[in-house]
């Protein structure tokens, strides 16, 4: 036997014998659709899940800001009790889509899904929380006053209504801003509230406290509801208050740290100039509610000032001195800004004109070339008919020969 042959018969012995392929298991089409379609309904129902957690978190949240934002004297008892009710119907709606989201699994939701939705209800949770206290404190406060005996008087009517509720929340139109516990927004608040509510000959003290709580928020707003709503705690909360914002030393500080650091001026409008103008004026006013002497300020504020002045301004400032070698004074440079405001401002005005009347033009003046083109044929057709007619005739002459 040659080696070839051999070799062919070892070649032979070394082949891989062919594999059986297993037999698939027959898939019905009906399965599959069953299958796609279980799958569809289950992703759909998991995003209706979240759509309606993120719909409901907004619409709590919007009940609780309306809430807030309405006058106190809208709210009657009646009318505090529904709006109670309808809070807690928000609370169980968004609690209730919540859990379903909890107990879901996370593969089954968006990306990083739970943690945002647990960082919403936690938000949720406090605005809850925070006008639920609100509407309790009103509804307290309504009921803690009772009618006081009045006198046989003939009164009108509206009069007798007033007295025969006891309950006097209107103040006037004009309100004071929220107090969040800033020192340099202290004297402000303090002396508005003062005029709106410690000085409002209806409001009983347990009515003041309650526009106080109202009227402050963050480390203020802690401070004062640590004092339970009747006649007596006014009086401990404001002085609590004051005992906590009136520091002379911090306040003064406050005033001179405003105005070394008083931002530059980065484009030359009028708001850019009053705003610089403002904020000088008022630290300096509220140093010297604190007797703190200013009068011999004038190099200071003016080195200040310039510095915070833009080239072109400081420029102006310049030329606008009647003498050079002089000490320049506060006022000199208070009329200067006054100058700039006004010269801005009427500027300002001009360039808008100008603009809204080129907007105009250019509407008017840039038309389609093609609906041109139409109107100028539509004229020509109706101003020589017979010549259209003409040449249409000619036309069909040409094509039949």
């Amino acid at each position: 036997m040659s080696s070839d042959s051999k070799e062919s018969k070892a070649i032979q012995s070394l082949k891989v014998p062919k594999m059986i392929p297993e037999e698939k298991s027959p898939c019905r089409p009906a399965d599959a659709t069953r299958s796609k379609q279980g799958a569809t309904k289950q992703k759909r129902l998991k995003d209706i899940s979240y759509t309606k957690f993120i719909a409901e978190s907004v619409s709590l949240i919007r009940y609780c800001t309306r809430f807030s934002t309405s006058p106190i004297q809208d709210n009657s008892e009646s009318v505090l009790e529904i709006k109670k009710e309808n809070l807690g119907n928000f609370w169980i709606r968004l609690q209730a889509v919540y859990d379903a989201i909890v107990e879901s699994d996370e593969s089954d939701l968006p990306e990083n899904f739970k943690s945002s939705a647990y960082s919403k209800y936690e938000n949720c949770l406090d605005q809850y929380e925070e006008t639920r206290a609100m509407i309790s404190d009103q509804l307290k406060l309504i009921k803690a006053i009772e009618p006081t005996p009045q006198t046989r008087v003939e009164l009108p009517q509206v009069q007798n209504q007033e007295a025969s509720s006891g309950i006097h929340l209107k103040v006037p139109a004009w309100d004071t801003e929220i107090f969040h516990g800033g020192y340099e927004q202290w004297p402000s608040f303090r002396d508005m509230f003062t005029a709106v509510y410690i000085n409002h000959p209806k409001l009983s003290n347990a009515q003041k406290l309650h526009h106080l709580r109202y009227k402050t928020k963050g480390q203020a707003g802690v401070l004062v509801k640590q004092f339970a709503l009747n006649d007596e705690n006014f009086n401990y909360a404001w002085e609590a208050l004051k005992a906590r914002y009136e520091n002379e030393r911090i306040l003064v500080d406050k005033q001179v740290t405003i105005l070394m650091n008083l931002p530059k001026i980065q484009k030359e409008t009028s708001e850019e100039f009053i705003k610089l103008q403002s904020i000088v004026s008022n630290c300096l006013s509220v140093l010297a509610t604190k007797n703190i002497p200013t009068d011999n300020w004038d190099p200071i504020l003016v080195n200040i000032c310039t510095s915070a002045l833009p080239e072109k301004s400081l420029l102006l400032w310049e030329q606008s001195l009647s003498s050079r070698r002089k000490c320049l004074t506060w006022q000199q440079m208070n009329d200067f800004l006054t100058t700039q405001y006004e010269i801005a401002e009427r500027v300002d005005k001009k360039m808008v004109r100008t603009k809204n009347v080129q907007h105009d033009l250019n509407r008017s003046f840039i038309r389609p070339q093609a609906s041109n083109n139409n109107n100028l044929n539509r004229s020509f057709k109706r101003s020589h008919p017979n010549k259209i007619n003409k040449r249409h005739a000619n036309c069909v002459k040409e094509g039949t020969g």
